[in-house]
């Protein structure tokens, strides 16, 4: 965004549908699309009492408003031609009247290099891209503070007022402005949520705030190899029209919960899983074959609707491309428009573009645009360059979850107190020894967060407590910075902050060079790999195939140079998963149990219906894992291998429970996310404080001059965690008599 002399200019790409398009009008279904260097501009400055409207579009009937009663109203011009930059207003000075200010009145100038100079549209999505556009030099205009995702949301709330059926991908693209994995929200749920929000006075903010049911936003990494070529057949076609027709046919016949069309959402969204799989390997082939899926899916399509798509002469711009080395499809909602080729190194794309020009399909002059500024000013910009829904829906609901910390396993842990402990506060050593480092303190910032500003801000935050108190922490799962270079800021913010003990985090899906990659990113003295199956399943774009993680865990193990500790996500390790993490080479286990956060319950808050709810509260509580591990200590002795805690430490004496019971220290993360999130840093640092100090006086209190100590502590098991842990064959009265 550029701004002079209270002139505030800004600008849209131009969007291509790769694959998904149909399937991700539906809620929670994916797409992928590209940006590409064609672009709407929209210069805004502000007018006296009457507002201009101007566009290329319609250069004889400029728009005419004021605002009557606080509200916009059209004094001359044509509304239906400016429909999409009125409601951007509108929604945009419904946010500033609920901030406590007055609207004010500006000009518009619009013009567009998204259709051919006769004016006949490309299909670039210029409707999308003039309401971007206008809501990003609305924003500046009025100097909201609004990141990406905020104003993706206002913007598709803007777009959605005009046109109800759309999916909002042309928004995210032009948005943040690359080749992007896009899942689109629940609108029966948006139209909900507006009405609830309207009672109470906060319509915008509220849902600008909340997380949206299936949207997902993710930048993807395009191979250096692959390139990308646009045919134009010169037979635009209505999107609308078409995805109306596809829709009316499964209400007049085929249901869409019928066998056939989920079938359909299915392939497609195998299609695209795999295109985004292949593009993060850099398998060019790999994207290549997705996309001759793809276009099968939408001959599937076509078979149980009748509709249309691939026209004979985007039949014909398919052929040619394929007989010249590349793969090909019609992109968007076809029956004309464009059609898109996927070209390798060994792709004839000259060959291409002749054979294109003797059908009379043009091909035009655009290539993929993906800019990491997104035409955002510094002073708002997103340091990463695009937010992850998931990411921010993650923090949120993780936030909440531990506003109020309710009872959990720990406190089916007792200690036996003995009158006498022998020793004073100023004996008490709280130092451990970890993966061959010492550490001053035995407990830790586990993994949170990363892949957008904000989290990127969590985390330095985090990091810089981490370096005032001695802590070591573990990042967030880094997969977002290795498919997107732009968003290794919000997870290198960590040692930018901290000289400490820091680990790494990558899941299994990663190669092993990308998790040497994670590990330089932060010059890590260690490598958390997670596994979270559960959280996998309940999340609606999760993986499935879980079958190759065990040798990729292997193979991360033996490439990268630093100690590799394996860690759930908030489910718990049983003693058997903890032998074959072992059998595979791993330094230690971190069991994570239940207790803390729970991603089942928040993914499927994300979900249309939330019909995980019956598996909230799934897998095995921290203490029972710990407890578990006790009958099955060996293995890890005799490897002197790591064992560490975290999932649902609330406070101190739970720290020293954990280490009670076996662990060698103890991860915390949603009570210290919470803290900082509610309190600020220095509130952070003053509970790290206290806990130390805490910590040392409850050491005192048992007698235990050390961590080590404190295993020799006699210990009752009492409720639930009895129960289970009986029936795992353990023995709880020879850990009552310990001493």
């Amino acid at each position: 965004m550029n701004s002079s002399d209270d002139v505030i200019e800004t600008r849209a790409p131009g969007k291509l549908y790769v694959a998904g398009e149909y399937a991700v009008v539906e809620a929670g279904h994916a797409a992928v699309l590209i940006s590409v260097d064609r672009f709407l501009t929209v210069r805004a400055k502000p007018a006296g009492d009457v507002g201009h409207i101007t566009s290329t579009r319609f250069p004889d009937n400029p728009i005419v408003w004021r605002h009557r009663n606080g509200e916009l109203d059209v004094l001359e011009g044509d509304r239906q031609s400016g429909s999409f930059m009125l409601s951007a207003i509108q929604w945009v000075e419904a946010l500033v009247r609920e901030s406590g200010r007055a609207p004010i009145c500006f000009d518009l100038a619009v013009s567009s290099d998204l259709d051919d100079s006769s004016g006949r549209k490309f299909g670039l999505g210029s409707s999308a891209a003039v309401t971007v556009a206008t809501v990003r030099a609305l924003v500046g205009l009025y100097d909201l503070q609004l990141d990406d995702l905020e104003l993706y949301k206002l913007a598709f709330l803007a777009a959605h007022a005009i046109q109800p059926s759309g999916s909002g991908g042309d928004i995210a693209t032009a948005t943040f402005a690359a080749c992007i994995g896009y899942s689109s929200p629940d609108r029966e749920w948006l139209i909900a949520a507006k009405r609830d929000a309207q009672q109470g006075g906060r319509t915008v903010h509220a849902l600008l705030e909340r997380p949206w049911p299936g949207l997902r936003i993710e930048r993807l990494h395009v191979p250096d190899e692959l390139s990308f070529l646009i045919g134009w057949t010169g037979a635009p076609a209505s999107t609308p029209e078409l995805v109306g027709k596809v829709q009316s046919s499964f209400k007049g016949g085929t249901r869409h919960d019928s066998p056939e069309y989920q079938e359909f959402l299915d392939r497609s969204d195998r299609c695209v899983n795999a295109m985004k799989k292949a593009m993060t390997h850099g398998d060019v082939a790999g994207v290549q074959h997705a996309l001759n899926e793809a276009r099968q899916t939408l001959a599937y399509l076509t078979s149980i609707t009748g509709t249309v798509i691939e026209t004979p002469i985007l039949r014909r711009l398919v052929e040619i491309a394929q007989e010249h080395g590349a793969a090909a499809k019609s992109s968007g909602a076809g029956g004309g428009d464009c059609g898109i080729a996927l070209c390798g190194a060994a792709a004839d794309q000259e060959g291409i573009r002749e054979a294109w020009a003797r059908e009379g399909i043009q091909a035009l002059d655009l290539t993929l645009y993906s800019s990491p500024e997104h035409a955002v000013s510094e002073e708002h910009a997103d340091a990463a360059g695009i937010a992850s829904q998931r990411k921010d829906d993650h923090v949120r609901l993780a936030d909440r979850q531990h506003a109020d910390e309710f009872t959990n396993a720990f406190d089916d842990i007792r200690f036996i107190h003995h009158a006498f402990p022998d020793i004073a506060t100023k004996d008490v050593d709280l130092g451990v020894r970890v993966l061959g480092a010492d550490w001053p303190l035995p407990f830790f910032i586990n993994a949170m967060t990363g892949g957008s500003s904000k989290s990127g801000d969590i985390n330095a935050a985090l990091a810089k407590a981490a370096a005032r108190t001695g802590l070591a922490i573990a990042s967030g799962s880094q997969h977002a910075a290795l498919r997107e270079p732009s968003l290794r800021e919000s997870f290198t913010a960590i040692r930018d902050n901290t000289p400490g003990f820091v680990f790494a985090n990558v899941g299994p899906s990663v190669t092993p060079d990308q998790a040497v990659d994670a590990v330089a990113m932060l010059q890590a003295d260690a490598l958390q790999i997670h596994v979270n199956a559960a959280q996998e399943i309940v999340m609606p774009e999760g993986d499935r195939d879980f079958s190759s993680w065990r040798q990729s865990i292997a193979d991360i193990i033996a490439a990268v140079k630093v100690p590799v500790v394996v860690k759930e996500v908030g489910f718990g390790l049983s003693s058997r998963s903890i032998g074959q993490i072992l059998d595979l080479g791993a330094d230690g286990v971190d069991v994570s149990g239940r207790g803390g956060t729970d991603f089942v319950d928040i993914e499927n808050r994300r979900r249309k219906s939330s019909e995980y709810s019956y598996l909230r509260g799934f897998g095995q509580s921290t203490p029972l894992c710990l407890l578990d591990d006790a009958v099955h200590r060996i293995p890890l002795h005799d490897r002197d291998a790591v064992l560490l805690a975290s999932g649902g430490v609330r406070n101190p004496l739970d720290v020293l429970k954990a280490l009670a019971l076996g662990a060698q220290a103890v991860g915390v993360s949603g009570h210290f996310l919470h803290t900082y999130l509610h309190s600020g840093d220095d509130a952070l640092v003053a509970e790290i404080e206290a806990w130390k100090m805490q910590l040392r006086s409850l050491m005192t209190l048992l007698g235990a001059r050390s961590v080590a100590d404190l295993r020799h502590g006699d210990v009752l098991v009492t409720g639930e965690s009895r129960e289970e842990a009986e029936l795992l064959g353990i023995d709880l009265g020879t850990l009552a008599r310990r001493s």
